[in-house]
């Protein structure tokens, strides 16, 4: 049983490190698919602030992760909040 845990967390973990927000999908989703990824982590070896902000970053599409990092965001909130406001500002213009 704990073999199938370690092996399940080991596919949620390298999903984590290859997820990326596809062309046509949108920031809220991309959001979704991140934060499950995270709760089906084990992450009692623990993941700092910083890396989680910048794995989310990073995932973003390149114009929203450009956009994302220029404002420096400090929490997990704020990195998507900047993010939705971005793509909200694309989709408006």
């Amino acid at each position: 049983m704990k073999i199938k845990k370690i092996i399940k967390n080991d596919i949620w973990m390298s999903e984590l490190e290859m997820i990326k927000q596809n062309p046509r999908q949108s920031v809220s989703d991309y959001v979704q698919k991140f934060k499950m990824l995270m709760q089906r982590v084990d992450t009692t070896g623990g993941f700092g602030q910083h890396y989680i902000i910048s794995k989310f970053v990073r995932g973003l599409s390149p114009h929203l992760m450009t956009m994302v990092v220029g404002h420096s965001p400090q929490t997990l909130n704020a990195a998507i909040t900047k993010a939705k406001e971005i793509e909200t500002g694309f989709t408006i213009a």
